[in-house]
């Protein structure tokens, strides 16, 4: 989402939308983490 102006309540747009690209992040890495230990898993069981 785009946030225009240099107000307050833009700024505050700004913040929420920075803190929901991060929490996106965050769900994309622990999805990532959660892959490699299924992976892991899987190969120990193999041993």
């Amino acid at each position: 989402m785009t946030v225009k102006g240099h107000d307050e309540l833009a700024m505050i747009a700004k913040s929420i939308e920075d803190l929901r690209k991060a929490f996106l992040d965050k769900l994309q890495a622990i999805d990532e983490l959660q892959e490699e230990s299924r992976s892991l898993v899987t190969e120990m069981s193999m041993i």
